[in-house]
């Protein structure tokens, strides 16, 4: 082919190859430079600030990090302090981290802000700590806190005992975590009974419960949760909402003719059997007995787990709360309950529901017999509105009836567990009346076979006897459960002397008749209540303010006012310390203290003051008995606790500080190792007749003051 001779473009040079078509302007190799180093230079200032930033902020936090708050417990004051130089030491090993290239930046900051809001966060817990507990005890003592809140709340104050705690930073998030150290595991039998045992940090896997955020810790003592009664429960959902089932029911029996007449619980039961008409169906339309009614009812009772575990616990059969969930797996008593830092969440294994099923379904059955007598069958004239009067007669009607029904519980049900609850409910009730109207209240109750003692504070006790004796030692004379529940009647129902409710026996007893069916008295039941004991205060604080002989008092005033030493123990010897504080903590411990001190069997209290005067130690001293496992022997063994130091400038606070957390470590051991017998009851007479064979019932009531 013909070269194109007009194609200015083609090469003509010998090598083709060396040349090419549309000439380029060669490469600015000066400007090229001068923006790459614009660029690495902004980089580089770039890298400066977030260096200076890091700093910045890492200043900042130390700051933060370094505002204690200002607390009246000393152990709470070291426990933020301890919080705060763990943080600042924990940032300052990061740090150094960042700047040997190991951490990055971004997870140095993640761990920073975590560091900071756990530290605020225990500050909180630390600063809100003494008005919180007062707030759960408070809620506790009237009666408002559930089991669950005592039980979460208590929890959440136990971590303020520091004593066996540790910080610790969880290495995957920066969190500040509160970790609960165990014993050793290898610890020898030997340093085990000498209390030698190293404490370890447990493995987070097999002790999650021991590891706990001040977010978690805050949480738990702020969370409330109203109590729960299963008898009030049933009230409002199911017995108070049976006049109109009873009336649907009956209405479509027949209501031009009239309808049954319901007066007790076998009445109540035959509606789902004599009905004709529509009457009770199931949802698949089946018609529904009795049984099927009462488990739907019991179901929406026990809907709530946390309405379901209140319940248990509040049964008295020993069920209690426990974060452990392995525990939990071997003990049906153990109520799990858990939380991912939010409000406790309940899991209750299948023996637990159907127990709080039983518990729902008696409770139901024990308050037809006073609910169905009111809502009574329809004659066949036209219904008319009620008045006020017959209102309120039909509310003192149920209450009366509910009262009688309770005592009823309390004199023949099998379970002695469930006898004494309703016992102590109906107690609890009418001392709160008691107080309201000056009256003394009652302190113990023992119902036996023979004998119903009923004791006050203040008042003589009422002795009722139940079973007389002939002289062949056979049974002479009985008292009949109506007569019981009379005499119980006018002693234990609420609002008894109230214009309404104070029935003479005989109208007790036509009551009884008309609206109760009775139980088995039995035999050999023992049901009774005696008024707990009061527990020594473990809340003492420096600034708590004390009634002394009708006075105000604190600690912390009382040591700078007539404790006889300067505002600090310069140029006092250690005897005249110990003297001071022997005499104040004696003066501050209550009643209530000393009973349970003595309760306990622990002797010889006493404060010392040992050392050198500038680094000297406080330490409680006293005498607790201790059984030996193998041989049964007890013996007292002296037992010291160290609360503190009193060396030259210590100052009253300080030394306040020092008398309280004596106190409460006291207060507290005694209050776990006091003697507690439980309910004692008078002795029958068959039981009196054989530790006296030759004694005589007359003998026998004279020594019962019968």
């Amino acid at each position: 082919m013909a070269e194109n001779v007009d194609n200015k473009n083609r090469p003509t040079a010998s090598n083709k190859y060396s040349l090419y078509a549309g000439r380029e302007e060669a490469v600015n190799w000066g400007k090229v430079a001068s923006n790459l180093t614009k660029g690495l230079e902004t980089i580089q200032s770039q890298r400066e600030a977030a260096k200076q930033k890091i700093l910045d902020d890492t200043n900042t936090a130390m700051n933060e990090l370094s505002e204690i708050v200002d607390l009246q417990s000393g152990d709470m004051n070291r426990f933020v302090l301890d919080g705060s130089d763990f943080s600042k030491n924990t940032l300052q090993a990061n740090m150094d981290l960042v700047r040997r290239g190991i951490l990055k930046p971004k997870d140095y900051m993640m761990i920073m802000q975590a560091q900071k809001d756990g530290y605020k966060r225990l500050s909180n817990y630390a600063k809100n700590y003494d008005a919180k507990y007062k707030e759960g005890l408070a809620r506790i003592q009237d009666g408002s806190a559930s089991n669950l809140e005592e039980f979460f709340r208590g929890t959440g104050f136990s971590y303020g005992n520091v004593k066996d705690k540790k910080l610790w930073t969880d290495p995957s998030t920066g969190d500040l975590v509160l970790v609960k150290m165990i014993e050793d595991p290898e610890c020898s039998a030997e340093d085990k009974k000498l209390k030698k045992c190293k404490m370890i940090m447990p493995k987070r896997t097999e002790y999650p419960d021991n590891f706990t955020t001040p977010g978690q810790m805050l949480n738990m003592i702020d969370y409330k949760e109203d109590s729960r009664e299963l008898n009030e429960d049933v009230k409002n959902l199911v017995t108070n909402n049976l006049a109109e089932v009873i009336t649907a029911t009956i209405t479509s029996y027949n209501v031009l003719s009239g309808g049954k007449d319901v007066k007790s619980i076998e009445d109540f039961r035959q509606l789902f059997e004599d009905v004709e008409g529509k009457g009770f169906e199931n949802a698949d339309g089946t018609k529904m007995t009795f049984d099927d009614w009462l488990t739907q009812q019991a179901k929406g009772v026990v809907s709530d787990p946390n309405a379901s575990a209140e319940y248990l616990i509040n049964s008295d059969s020993d069920y209690k709360f426990t974060l452990d969930a392995e525990a939990a797996k071997k003990d049906d008593k153990l109520i799990l309950a858990t939380s991912d830092g939010g409000p406790p969440q309940i899991t209750l294994t299948d023996k637990q529901k159907e127990e709080a099923m039983r518990l729902a379904k008696n409770q139901i059955n024990s308050q037809l017999d006073s609910v169905v007598k009111i809502n009574a069958g329809l004659g066949g004239q036209q219904e008319r509105a009620e008045t006020g009067g017959e209102i309120n007669q039909k509310t003192l009607d149920a209450n009366i009836n509910g009262y009688l029904g309770d005592l009823n519980v309390v004199l023949t049900d099998p379970d002695l567990k469930s006898s004494e609850g309703r016992l102590n409910k109906l107690i609890q009730q009418r001392n709160e009346q008691n107080i309201a109207n000056g009256n003394p209240v009652i302190t113990n109750v023992d119902i036996t076979d023979d004998i119903i003692l009923v004791e006050f504070d203040g008042r003589e006790p009422i002795r009722i006897i139940r079973t007389e004796y002939d002289e062949n030692d056979k049974v002479g004379a009985q008292t009949t459960l109506q007569e019981d529940i009379a005499a119980l009647y006018d002693v234990l129902s609420p609002f008894g002397d109230k214009e309404g409710y104070d029935l003479s026996a005989t109208e007790v007893t036509q009551r009884i008749n008309d609206n109760i069916t009775l139980g088995d008295r039995g035999k050999d039941r023992k049901v009774g209540f005696e008024e707990a004991d009061e527990a020594a205060s473990t809340d003492n604080t420096s600034a708590k303010v004390y009634d002394i002989d009708g006075t105000d008092e604190t600690i912390a005033d009382y040591l700078k006012n007539k404790g006889g030493m300067d505002d600090t123990t310069t140029g006092n010897t250690n005897n005249e310390i110990q003297r001071v504080l022997n005499q104040t903590i004696n003066r501050f411990l209550s009643t209530s203290d000393k009973q349970a001190f003595s309760d306990a069997g622990f002797t010889g209290l006493k404060i010392d003051v040992s050392g050198t005067g500038k680094n000297n130690r406080i330490t409680v001293i006293y005498n607790k008995p201790v059984k030996d496992e193998d041989t049964g022997q007890v013996t007292m063994e002296e037992v010291k606790v160290d609360v503190g130091t009193g060396r030259d400038g210590t100052t009253m606070e300080q030394l306040a500080d020092s008398i309280a957390d004596a106190m409460n470590k006291v207060n507290e051991d005694a209050n776990k190792n006091r003697k507690s017998g439980g309910q004692t009851y008078m002795t029958t007479y068959p039981e009196w007749k054989k530790d006296n064979p030759n004694g005589t019932y007359q003998d026998y009531k004279k020594e019962m003051g019968l």
